[in-house]
């Protein structure tokens, strides 16, 4: 993906993958290109570079020219304030351009998603009063780092250009330039500097408030609930749950085949193709997917395990373990480490979607796995005991009939009522009518009760 000048704006221009190796060294920044035999389409997407209606779409067929610079003049950079970032309402499925002072930077940390390891790191940029941050990932760390490292950290000007807006940067397209030295960097620079007390603006250290620790994220952020819970949920939302491994499901295989992209694939003219990157594939790897029936205290059911998390538990990464397995036994058949995960004990933070197959058995997928023992512990120490209100109310009902006495069979209720009941009248006029006339019969029988232990030996 890059992005053409045509006739003092911008149009979108698109290369996919399969056919990047065919145009990466014909196509550099900051010369002019003609292209003839290419497509064009709405420009549609989450990721538009530009706000042009339309986008090119490079075919297998396009030609590539390249021509004079001065046939196209360079327009001047559009920079959108952050103050429109950050109102209600904006279109983020545009990238945009930002410029402003770098005022902060954070702490360098790594993020672990799809088996795979990247930096990430976040700096704080200001303009005009406002403040935003960007998140940085992979090569723009070290972007970064090499800055920093420079020691000329003083009113630097940053510039940010084709940023996605509360996303990440957009295929390695998003460009950075530290302490610019632009037209609009200069301005901007003269401008912060005559609107603050301090002449000299330094960095400050960025607060970490995204970090979540494992105690955090099964305890603390995501409801707990139990297998029947789960069972009966209507809407999509996530869970943590206690829950043990009684068996592994062996229908199917405990394996599957991705590309190194991670996207599955599938026998095609005795290669592999895959669908993410538009391709034929020859080199591919096996990935964990297993299927465990789950117990607690509630009910039992199906969870579906895929490869970072099904690797936390076995402690052996599916390719080690696909390459020690016996190839010649049946498909059944499932590897002696998988023994180690029966009646393990385990925090699962599953997912649950919105529309389930009632008429088959249910299968949920789980997101992350937690076995940590003292995480466990503390969840354990949180948990309320379930407790079964009929069987708790009937007892009670029977323990109070028990213990209530039949005034009917007493031979001395007649003496006793005689004794201590006044004379029922229904003339409530009457100066014979005195308050304990309105006393419900239930409370007189207490107080016959009362007098049958004064005047019973």
């Amino acid at each position: 993906m890059f992005v053409a000048i045509f006739q003092g704006d911008r149009i979108h221009v698109s290369v996919r993958r399969t056919l990047i190796y065919k145009f990466q060294n014909d196509i550099f920044e900051d010369k002019v290109y003609s292209f003839n035999f290419f497509s064009v389409s709405t420009n549609t997407g989450s990721y538009g570079t530009t706000c042009h209606q339309y986008k090119i779409n490079f075919q297998f067929g396009t030609k590539v020219t390249c021509v004079g610079n001065d046939l196209v003049s360079c327009p001047k950079p559009h920079y959108t304030p952050i103050f429109v970032l950050k109102a209600s309402g904006f279109d983020t499925d545009y990238l945009v351009d930002v410029i402003g002072i770098l005022t902060g930077v954070g702490t360098e940390r790594e993020l672990n998603r799809s088996s795979s390891t990247t930096k990430l790191n976040a700096i704080s940029i200001e303009a005009d009063g406002y403040r935003i941050e960007c998140t940085l990932f992979g090569n723009y760390v070290d972007e970064l780092n090499t800055f920093i490292s420079s020691g000329d950290v003083e009113n630097i000007v940053i510039r940010v250009h084709f940023a996605k807006v509360f996303l990440q940067n957009c295929l390695d397209c998003t460009k950075i330039i530290y302490n610019d030295k632009s037209k609009d960097a200069t301005e901007l620079k003269k401008m912060m500097i005559e609107s603050t007390d301090s002449p000299t603006q330094g960095l400050s250290q960025l607060c970490d408030s995204g970090k979540q620790n494992v105690e955090d994220e099964f305890i603390s952020f995501i409801h707990r609930n139990t297998i029947q819970g789960l069972k009966d949920c209507k809407k999509e939302s996530t869970f943590v749950i206690l829950a043990t491994i009684k068996h592994i499901v062996a229908d199917d295989d405990w394996w599957y085949t991705t590309c190194l992209c991670g996207k599955a694939v599938y026998p095609d003219s005795k290669m592999f193709f895959c669908e993410k990157c538009n391709k034929h594939v020859i080199k591919v790897q096996q990935r964990y997917k297993l299927k465990l029936r789950v117990i607690d205290e509630t009910n039992s059911t199906t969870f579906v395990l895929f490869d970072r998390d099904a690797t936390t538990l076995i402690n052996k990464s599916c390719a080690e373990l696909f390459e020690s397995h016996d190839k010649n036994v049946d498909s059944g058949v499932l590897p002696k480490d998988f023994d180690l995960l029966i009646d393990k004990v385990v925090l699962f933070k599953v997912g649950c979607v919105k529309y389930q197959y009632l008429r088959f058995d249910q299968s949920f997928r789980v997101k992350k796995v937690c076995i940590d023992d003292s995480t466990i512990q503390r969840f354990c120490e949180g948990r309320v005991e379930n407790v079964d209100l009929f069987n708790k109310f009937s007892t009670e009902a029977a323990d109070l009939q028990s213990k209530t006495i039949d005034l009917g069979s007493d031979s001395v209720l007649g003496t006793a009522t005689e004794l201590v009941a006044p004379r029922v009248t229904t003339d409530f006029a009457s100066p014979a009518h005195t308050p304990d006339d309105d006393i419900p019969l239930r409370i007189l029988r207490k107080n016959i009760k009362i007098e049958k232990g004064v005047i019973i030996p």
